[in-house]
């Protein structure tokens, strides 16, 4: 007969599984507890106050229900006012769950996510976890989010016990100036609008969908880490000429502490965030209208076993193409000293409104 691996048995929860001390646990749980019901925690997890930055990273908690089942009745929305989930909270909440059924001396190093259609917040999503190998040194799992009997999204993921040795070489991060001199991407796109009430600077399109941007972007982005761009320009369309790299500096609001698996979650959630824009923004100075914009598929590569975003971090991102309704992007994310903690690449689909015309950007020489 075959001789089964023996498994780890699941963890009953975030907080076990990083080892967050009891102290830091009580800080976590705030004054506003979670509800039973999935509405009423997505409503609590959009209320824009301090307190923010404790209930996201309560949300990455998952429930678990049996062997290899998880589930979230603790949503973020993508859109302020809807219902639809967003992406990067299930691609970390999807990421815990794997974690969960792995030896805690193997961390993951790549995975691999399809979105296949919008979840809402207003009802749980369960995770269903196939443990589909257990090597001497890497562990395969197959994550599948369900929400109604339908599977919203799938992701495979590698983990690796640590090795050292082999070969080694690293892209090296580019030089831009500090964040300390630099203003936040929130306040360079109040500044926008601001600018073009007295001098108008772009067109009437775009600024709608500025205002747009600045009015629908839940406080579970800017109140969980700043963002501030290296081109304090970013939103003067006049300026862009064609398409270039996007660098920001961010950090999280709050320390998280040295908890590993808690730090690769929260870069999940970010890198689900930046990448489409890197192609969108340069068609919106040459008048495109977007009517729809949403990932398709998201790969990351985890460089290193572990890593910090208390810290200042450089976001890089760029796209390589864009046609047939779909942009291709890629992001790195380095620590302050220069070291590359991970890299990830996305496909997005965006689709022009009804009666604008397309945007076409000649490659350059």
């Amino acid at each position: 007969c075959l001789k089964m691996p023996r498994l780890p048995a699941p963890r009953s929860s975030l907080a076990s599984l990083l080892g967050i001390s009891r102290q830091f646990r009580r800080e976590l749980s705030g004054n506003r507890r979670f509800h039973m019901s999935a509405e009423q925690n997505a409503e609590l997890l959009a209320i824009d106050d301090e307190e923010a930055p404790k209930r996201l990273v309560k949300s990455f908690d998952i429930e678990t229900i049996d062997t290899n089942l998880y589930r979230s009745n603790a949503l973020v929305r993508g859109l302020v006012g809807r219902d639809a989930v967003y992406g990067g909270q299930v691609i970390g909440q999807s990421l815990r769950a794997a974690q969960d059924t792995v030896e805690s001396d193997r961390a993951p190093h790549s995975m691999h996510c399809y979105f296949l259609q919008a979840g809402s917040v207003v009802k749980p999503i369960v995770y269903l976890v196939d443990r589909v190998r257990e090597g001497g040194s890497f562990s395969t799992r197959i994550v599948k989010a369900i929400q109604d009997g339908k599977v919203l999204f799938t992701t495979q993921i590698s983990f690796q016990k640590h090795e050292d040795g082999g070969m080694r070489h690293s892209r090296t991060m580019p030089e831009v100036p500090p964040p300390s001199s630099l203003l936040s991407y929130r306040d360079l796109l109040k500044e926008a609008l601001s600018d073009h009430e007295r001098k108008p600077s772009m067109t009437d399109h775009q600024a709608m969908l500025l205002e747009f941007k600045l009015a629908n972007t839940p406080p579970t982005f800017h109140r969980v880490y700043e963002h501030r761009p290296v081109d304090q320009k970013i939103f003067d369309f006049s300026r862009r000429k064609g398409i270039e790299p996007q660098r920001s500096w961010i950090k999280t609001v709050v320390p998280y502490g040295d908890l590993p698996a808690l730090q690769r979650q929260l870069a999940a959630y970010i890198s689900d965030s930046a990448v489409i824009d890197a192609a969108l923004f340069p068609h919106l100075a040459r008048g495109f209208i977007p009517s729809m914009v949403f990932s398709l598929d998201h790969a990351i590569w985890f460089h290193q076993p572990a890593f910090t975003l208390d810290k200042w971090c450089l976001l890089e991102v760029e796209s390589d193409y864009a046609g047939a309704t779909r942009s291709y992007g890629r992001a790195r994310i380095y620590s302050d000293e220069g070291v590359l903690l991970l890299s990830a690449s996305q496909e997005g689909l965006v689709r022009a409104f009804k009666g604008f015309r397309g945007s076409t950007i000649e490659p350059e020489g």
